[in-house]
């Protein structure tokens, strides 16, 4: 891939086994903030498959975030910082165990700054 200018990406590559090769994701919904925050909600799902997992993804472009605050009982499977000002910091976590096949409500992660960062863009998928 080439890009014309200088551009920040970020990028969580997690592998899970057991997960349907054909069809690995079951579900997923994207959600952009309007305004700048620091509680950034994850969508919600409307149906996971049971037996599968939830994994959600964050990232914000930032100049101020040093850390993220999962949410409470989620497993962090990869967090990232990058570098100089309006770097991209990521959070990516999971449920940590198979889920039922019921609506998940929304989550939340806390980005730990001195004040409010850019509008972020979350990702929240459910695999089977």
């Amino acid at each position: 891939m080439t890009m014309p200018t200088t551009t920040k990406v970020d990028l969580a590559l997690v592998a899970y086994s057991g997960v349907d090769p054909v069809d690995p994701v079951a579900q997923w919904a994207v959600r952009q903030e309007p305004a700048t925050t620091t509680v950034h909600t994850a969508p919600d799902l409307s149906s996971p498959a049971a037996g599968g997992w939830i994994v959600t993804y964050w990232a914000e472009k930032t100049s101020t975030t040093t850390d993220w605050a999962p949410p409470a009982g989620a497993a962090s499977r990869a967090e990232t910082s990058g570098s100089g000002s309006g770097r991209i910091e990521s959070i990516l976590v999971d449920t940590g165990a198979a889920v039922v096949a019921s609506p998940a409500p929304s989550s939340e992660a806390t980005a730990r700054s001195s004040r409010p960062v850019k509008p972020p863009s979350q990702q929240q998928g459910a695999l089977h």
